[in-house]
């Protein structure tokens, strides 16, 4: 299965550390398209309870604040909640500029995006993408 990249989006964090993101979709044949994201850009959260956090492996997740623009993106957002199942769509993060991106995390994007909002553009979605 191939996936095309859908979205990109370069941003910094608070800290002046530069880092890249690309959503990768296996039903898209379009162009890349940039995105925006809202404060503070994508979060990482790792699950460690008890004596979990002495595990070799844990599970991740990454909350995206995906910034809604015009009716493209909002069509996307649709398409997620509607027609896409667990594994069409990839998001990596790497940090770094576009000399020598390393990559930081990847995972497959959750369908669990809740009700629709009925706001003007531009508007915020909270994306979360899971690496297990």
């Amino acid at each position: 299965m191939a996936y095309n990249r859908r979205y990109e989006s370069t941003y910094f964090s608070l800290n002046g550390r530069q880092y890249y993101l690309e959503i990768r979709d296996s039903k898209f044949t379009g162009t890349t398209r940039d995105c925006d994201l809202g404060a503070g850009g994508c979060q990482i959260h790792y699950d460690m309870d008890g004596e979990e956090k002495y595990s070799p492996i844990i599970a991740s997740k990454m909350d995206i604040p995906f910034i809604v623009k015009d009716a493209i993106d909002e069509q996307f957002i649709k398409n997620l909640l509607e027609d896409y199942n667990e594994e069409d769509v990839v998001v990596a993060l790497y940090r770094g500029g576009s000399a020598g991106y390393s990559p930081l995390w990847s995972g497959y994007l959750l369908m669990d995006l809740g009700a629709q909002q009925d706001v003007s553009f531009p508007y915020e979605v909270k994306l979360t993408a899971t690496d297990g």
